[in-house]
């Protein structure tokens, strides 16, 4: 949370000081600030401005992703003091009126909803997506194990091969810390396509205010269509190259692309009455492949249709038991 008061006749050159600040703590999870700043001209219902130095900081605004909540004068006609936060849910309940001592501002007030700083995560883990698997290989291959492993029991023999396999971790694995699934940008998001979806959304205000035409949206809306199918293929082609030296990071690409489960549905069982319980679906499945691979086995085709036509008791079901 922060407090700002910027004079009227500030210049440009401090104001361009100023919105590089701006920008910095922009970034941060939670922002909410709070302030005079001297731009009597504005209209935040339009987001539109009569002088340049006030387009130039609405245009700030709009690049850092900040929303103002005030929305009543709070200097005679005038709307001076401003709150921004950076993301919605931050702070609610925002009320202008009545005034603190001599001042002849109108007084801001307004809750926080929630934490307004969240801790970051500190969590080390291993990053396969730079590890060197070539040289992990290497080094694991070379260990003389027969010889290491000679005359040691189990948990002595399990205590030197990790071990080892853990310093040619280190070596190989570099580690980096914990984000966020949220905070993550997907793999084919390079800055210059981020450039253009920041455009595009600048676009998108303009036309809702009625300062851009929808062509212009809609053309900006396909170079970024274009660009985003061209990126996720050339993502795919060098996951598809490098399926050899990563095989998790290809999988792991697949699996989230594929939409159905591989969980075991209801069964049906000799009765004609499904099996949801997974204690039952374990022994209805048991029961079944005990049938196919019996020791004595008979041809395949009479042994389905025997299957087929029998009605099936509790007993008749085999069962494996320990001796």
């Amino acid at each position: 949370m922060g407090d700002c008061y910027r004079p009227p006749n500030q210049d440009v050159k401090t104001d361009e000081i100023f919105y590089k600040q701006l920008a910095e703590v922009s970034r941060s999870l939670a922002l909410v600030l709070v302030g005079d700043f001297n731009f009597p001209d504005v209209c935040w219902k339009y987001y539109t401005a009569e002088r340049e130095q006030s387009r130039r900081f609405l245009e700030c605004v709009e690049d850092n992703f900040l929303t103002q909540l005030v929305k009543e004068p709070t200097r005679g006609s005038a709307l001076l003091d401003l709150l921004f936060v950076n993301r919605e849910g931050l702070v609610g309940d925002v009320k202008v009126g009545g005034r603190l001592g001599h001042s002849d501002h109108e007084m801001v007030e307004f809750s926080i909803l929630g934490e307004a700083r969240r801790g970051a995560s500190r969590t080390a883990t291993l990053d396969f997506r730079r590890a060197d698997f070539s040289l992990f290989r290497s080094m694991v291959e070379s260990i003389p194990w027969e010889a290491i492993l000679k005359g040691k029991g189990a948990q002595e023999g399990w205590s030197c091969f990790k071990q080892v396999l853990l310093e040619a971790q280190e070596k190989a694995i570099p580690m980096s810390l914990k984000t966020s699934r949220r905070g993550r940008r997907p793999p084919w998001l390079n800055r210059e396509l981020w450039l253009d979806l920041r455009k595009k959304r600048k676009t998108y205000i303009l036309w809702k205010r009625g300062l851009a035409t929808y062509k212009d949206y809609q053309d900006v809306t396909k170079l970024c269509r274009g660009k985003i199918r061209r990126a996720k293929a050339q993502s795919e082609l060098s996951l598809a190259a490098a399926v050899k030296d990563n095989k998790k990071r290809f999988f792991q690409y697949i699996n989230r692309k594929r939409k159905t489960r591989e969980n075991v549905g209801p069964l049906m069982n000799e009765t004609g009455a499904l099996v949801v319980e997974d204690t039952e679906k374990a022994e209805l499945l048991n029961a079944f492949f005990s049938l196919v691979f019996a020791a004595k086995a008979v041809p395949r085709e009479s042994q389905t249709l025997e299957a087929r036509g029998k009605v099936w008791r509790e007993e008749d079901f085999p069962s494996v038991e320990e001796d």
